[in-house]
């Protein structure tokens, strides 16, 4: 079959890959370019009209491929380390044969780094017949942050991971620096340490507050290395 032939057919059955669990604009044509993260899990979704999922495969020579048969997922993981792209190959069963449906070309980069994207803390006020309400605050803007918000008891880091490969909310940090008026604070978990509050509280409006040696954990127990965050007082 020649490659004009392949891709008629391929039109005729719109095979579709979706890359990311929650991609909504990834519709691929047949010409795309796709991006893999190196080193990681990468959820595809393969859409072919009049054909179960239980009949498509996917296949690639230079990545582990993984079928998440309730999910309706694969999970593409490259294993050459060197490589900067390669092809998946999506199939199609049928009477006791391998139908290939497409090729997809994917360029292979490094996931960008885990990011502080805010703060949050909560307030629990009680009122005069003795009834408590909690109210939860989130600051994005780092650059305007009170210096209140630090010091509550309750304020935990806000971490982000972009890469659709990984839920944030199971991104973790387990350690970090805060530097303070030039002398460093470690912290475990993503609130700041005892000693790291008494030291802001002399903090004044437009100090800065370096957020530095960031080291998260993700869903798999992997530490992954997170961006510096500067926190300014407003």
């Amino acid at each position: 079959m020649s490659l004009r032939n392949l891709t008629l057919f391929v039109s005729l059955v719109s095979c579709t890959l979706v890359f990311g669990q929650n991609s909504k604009t990834a519709l691929l044509s047949n010409a795309a370019v796709h991006v893999l993260y190196r080193g990681q899990d990468n959820p595809v979704q393969v859409c072919v009209q009049a054909v179960s999922h239980e009949a498509l495969s996917i296949e690639c020579a230079t990545a582990t491929v993984r079928k998440d048969a309730k999910q309706h997922l694969w999970y593409i993981m490259p294993t050459d380390s060197a490589a900067d792209r390669l092809t998946l190959k999506v199939f199609k069963s049928a009477n006791g044969q391998k139908v290939l449906l497409r090729e997809q070309i994917c360029a292979i980069v490094n996931p960008p780094a885990p990011t502080i994207t805010g703060l949050r803390y909560s307030v629990t006020r009680t009122t005069d017949s003795g009834n408590t309400s909690t109210q939860s605050f989130t600051i994005s803007d780092m650059k305007k942050v009170p210096r209140k918000a630090l010091l509550n008891s309750n304020a935990e880091l806000m971490l982000d991971y972009p890469a659709e490969t990984m839920k944030s909310e199971k991104l973790t940090i387990h350690g970090f620096s805060a530097q303070i008026r030039q002398t460093k604070y470690e912290c475990v978990g993503n609130r700041f340490s005892e000693d790291a509050k008494k030291a802001m509280t002399q903090l004044k409006s437009g100090d800065v507050v370096s957020i530095t040696d960031i080291s998260a954990t993700d869903e798999a127990g992997k530490n992954v290395p997170a961006a510096t965050c500067t926190i300014i007082i407003r």
